[in-house]
């Protein structure tokens, strides 16, 4: 058994070519579903990966466009617009997109649309995910006709970004291949609304909702401390009512007092300043959130899965229907004249404009044009309104730049661009490798690898013979003191154990453990140059080998001679150089911070305990690492 755990451990992080390193293509982490090298799954990704290589990509953007302005009797679209006035479902494409991919964080690398999860619980039945059902459902005839190629994730992401290009907003590119997942399982953890089988409480227990000091805090105050991917559980990141508007809060709401938040809460998706302001009013310039009355949108999912989000608003068959009785959010807004058309309205309407909050028709917060101000009679401006997130934007000097240049007409092409490159960063982050990512032709062309991908140099041909060669030098190098097992084998470890499966990050190959910061962590600092000799000397007779591959076959011959078993080796990685400005080494959580298997607080210092042992097992499924192979390790 810890042959077998060493070699998927050791394998984890390099191309899919050696057959027992499927990691690489799997959908995200599940605790019901087989792991990466599996059989069954392996099979299955054949199959899709077949299937989707044939999917008529041109044609599936097509149907989608179809859709975008066919207005449909079981989900009618938003009629919107004071000059061009149509029914589209633009607006909800966008949020179905922007809400699968915004479950993203980066602490663990969990969330996002790959694996399709939104159309299953927890996240099906998340406050902020009221009536994207019925968005699934209007996706339905697409999915069933393009078949297997065409995932869940895929066809959410193709939607929102067609929409947007069909809305004559800027699109960088698409990145398809997500693998759907068979459950929302790998969700528990972002946020669960009920006791989920075998894992009751599993993100209570090991995600609590806690503030800046590590204490107990309501739902809507849960800072970075815990873990959690957005301040409230159960929204993609703040409340769009503003700061302490929960039972016990103050609910006395400032837009000022949102800023910490916003700026918090999209730092956890690896958003800047820039790209966070950009995905909002580039969000927010499509269609509206629904509050049309003090009711509600009726039972979620979860409570009611025949009849879902039957809605409270109106009467009759238009019943909780559009265009006048949705209620979603319960904030009754609409940020631009015309919401189906890209400009930069927004961002006008934050400048000329001065907002106040008063409770909207669904008795929430919301903003609207002071009266007795300028806009306040106009019949158009009069009755658009803002969130007060959105206002926000205007109270912080940074995002308050941003807003003022992008206003004006020699600033849109700047937030165009900027707007298309994080969309497309917020809908690919969670896929990974640049290489994972397939191109779907006639639709959106794949885009050049961008920073947040870390593509890694083309690796060297190496022969069986060099490897032979290797592993005699290491093995006579151990043998003659020059050489130290644990210390190989450690090192090996080290390396690998960065390795995500959850977003598919991480692992030996780039040899990041060279470079800072990882070079300094604590389990690293002495490890590191004292196994680094070894290394150089190995690499200077063998240069085409990359100091990744040297790594792993170092620890792997150490294993060998440590268990007296073989083991499997797989050769093709390559090396980075992060300087201390790169990407990796600023902003890149998997490369800036110790993988959760080296927690010293919650699992290497912790106290024996079923919660420890819990951290334990997360930081496995986070690593794509079964019970067994676990077992294996610490046995």
């Amino acid at each position: 058994m810890l042959t077998l755990f060493l070699a998927v451990l050791l394998s984890l992080g390099v191309d899919a070519a050696c057959p027992f390193s499927g990691a690489h293509q799997a959908g995200a982490n599940s605790i019901a579903k087989p792991p990466a090298d599996h059989p069954i799954r392996r099979d299955g990704l054949a199959a899709f990966t077949k299937a989707a290589s044939q999917v008529d990509w041109a044609q599936v953007k097509a149907d989608i466009v179809a859709l975008l302005d066919s207005s449909q009797e079981i989900w009618p679209a938003d009629e919107l617009g004071f000059k061009n006035k149509k029914a589209s479902y633009i607006g909800l494409f966008v949020r179905l997109a922007w809400h699968c991919s915004g479950s993203y964080r980066e602490s663990d690398g969990r969330g996002g649309c790959e694996g399709g999860r939104q159309r299953f619980e927890p996240e099906l039945s998340w406050d902020d995910n009221v009536n994207l059902i019925h968005a699934h459902q209007l996706l339905l005839p697409i999915k069933a006709k393009h078949g297997l190629g065409l995932s869940w994730g895929d066809l959410y992401i193709l939607a929102g970004t067609t929409a947007i290009d069909h809305a004559g907003g800027p699109v960088l590119g698409f990145c398809a291949g997500r693998y759907d997942d068979e459950n929302g399982g790998s969700s528990v953890a972002l946020g669960a609304n009920f006791p989920w089988p075998q894992v009751p409480d599993w993100q209570a227990e090991l995600y609590p909702c806690l503030d800046k000091e590590g204490n107990p805090t309501p739902s809507g105050n849960c800072s970075d401390v815990s873990g959690l991917g957005a301040s409230t559980i159960g929204l993609i990141y703040v409340n769009p009512e503003g700061k302490e508007v929960y039972p016990g809060g103050t609910n006395d709401p400032k837009p000022e007092q949102s800023v910490p938040d916003i700026r918090d809460t999209f730092a956890r998706m690896s958003m800047n300043d820039t790209e966070t302001v950009a995905l909002i009013g580039g969000g927010h310039t499509f269609g509206k959130a629904h509050g049309a009355c003090k009711g509600s949108a009726g039972d979620a999912p979860i409570k009611n899965p025949v009849d879902p989000y039957n809605g409270t608003c109106g009467t009759g068959p238009s019943k909780g229907k559009a265009p006048h009785n949705v209620f979603s959010s319960g904030l009754e807004v609409q940020w631009t004249s015309e919401p189906f058309q890209w400009d930069n309205e927004y961002w006008q309407n934050l400048v000329n404009y001065t907002w106040e909050r008063h409770i909207g028709p669904g008795g929430h917060f919301q903003m609207r044009i002071k009266p007795g101000t300028p806009g306040a009679d106009d019949p158009v401006k009069s009755k658009l309104g803002m969130f007060l997130t959105d206002v926000a934007l205007t109270k912080d000097p940074v995002y308050w730049d941003l807003v003022k240049h992008w206003s004006s007409p020699q600033g849109f092409h700047v937030f165009s661009d900027m707007f298309s490159h994080s969309w497309y960063k917020l809908t690919a982050r969670d896929r990974g490798p640049y290489r994972r990512c397939m191109e779907a032709t006639g639709a959106f062309p794949l885009p050049a690898p961008q920073d947040w991908q870390m593509e890694l140099p083309p690796p060297n041909h190496v022969s069986v013979n060099v490897t032979k060669a290797l592993a005699k030098l290491i093995s006579d190098a151990i043998d003659a003191g020059e050489a130290n097992s644990p210390q190989l084998l450690r090192m090996a470890f080290q390396c690998a154990s960065t390795f995500r499966d959850t977003d598919h990050r991480g692992g030996c190959n780039g040899a990041r453990i060279l470079n800072q910061p990882q070079s300094s962590f604590d389990l690293n600092k002495e490890l590191v140059p004292a196994v680094k000799k070894v290394l150089d000397t190995l690499h200077e007779r063998f240069d085409v080998v990359s100091y990744a591959d040297l790594i792993v076959l170092a620890g792997t011959v150490a294993a060998t001679k440590m268990t007296k078993a073989p083991f499997l080796f797989c050769p093709g990685r390559s090396d980075v150089h992060d300087g201390p400005e790169s990407y990796a080494s600023q902003r890149d959580r998997v490369n800036r911070l110790p993988p959760a298997i080296h927690d010293k607080q919650k699992i290497l210092a912790a106290a024996p305990s079923q919660l420890t042992f819990d951290y334990v097992k997360d930081a496995a499924r986070i690593m794509g690492i079964t019970n067994a192979q676990l077992t294996a390790l610490y046995g």
